[in-house]
């Protein structure tokens, strides 16, 4: 809601309500989140989750910025159970090292 200066006149303005979209990747391909560039934009490192034949979880990847050559930069394996989740890459200005936030799942406290 706005008001006009100098005004007691009030104009209201109404928005969309956005839609929301729940996404599901399609059979055969994978979840990829994250992006981010080398410093020599020539390259990509992103989040790839559930690839079926590589037994990884949401590991970090590798491709070039037209979409070739894409190779794996971590592998953790999927326990039985849970896999750790890779995510939140950040490229060094040196183009060589990659940061990354690691999730794994909490030792079992049972008894």
């Amino acid at each position: 809601m706005a008001l006009a200066k100098g005004s007691s006149e009030r104009h209201e303005r109404r928005y969309p309500r956005p839609t929301i979209t729940i996404f599901k990747p399609s059979e055969g391909t994978f979840l990829d989140d994250g992006p981010a560039f080398t410093p020599d934009r020539r390259h990509i490192i992103f989040t790839r989750c559930c690839q079926p034949e590589v037994p990884t979880g949401f590991s970090l990847w590798e491709v070039n910025i037209d979409g070739h050559n894409l190779k794996p930069v971590t592998d953790e394996a999927v326990p039985s159970n849970d896999g750790p989740s890779d995510n939140l890459p950040q490229v060094a200005p040196n183009g060589l090292d990659v940061a990354y936030h690691r999730n794994v799942r909490p030792c079992d406290m049972g008894g």
